[in-house]
């Protein structure tokens, strides 16, 4: 009786860190996923915001659509800033990873092995 214990909290211990290994690396992919995003955003506006001073080229877009394109980005990017800053309140709280940038190039086993320890048994 106290082996089969001992088991099913030793295998329930390895389940736990497998499932942590699974979640950080969907954490790392929301995250490039949501910085991505706001790299295409401000890239956009940036260019829209040239396009409209020149008001030169070929383009499809007149100046007025331009313009809109433009204002809707910008309405855009507070949002999207917004939710960054929410899911890396969330995922730094949630994980333990308080120390931990989500910005920076750590591994996830690194991740792993600032954040859990195997002394729970």
């Amino acid at each position: 009786m106290m082996k089969k214990k001992l088991y099913d909290k030793v295998m329930l211990l390895t389940r736990l860190k497998e499932e942590e290994v699974v979640v950080v690396r969907e954490v790392k992919k929301h995250w490039e996923y949501l910085r991505s995003v706001v790299g295409t955003l401000e890239e956009l506006s940036s260019q829209l915001s040239e396009g409209i001073t020149q008001q030169g080229g070929t383009e499809a877009l007149t100046g007025r659509g331009r313009e809109g394109l433009l204002c809707l980005l910008r309405r855009r990017l507070p949002a999207v800033r917004a939710q960054q800053g929410a899911a890396r309140t969330t995922y730094q709280c949630v994980l333990g990873l308080q120390g931990l940038s989500l910005d920076d190039s750590l591994t996830d086993n690194e991740n792993l092995d600032n954040s859990s320890s195997d002394e729970e048994i």
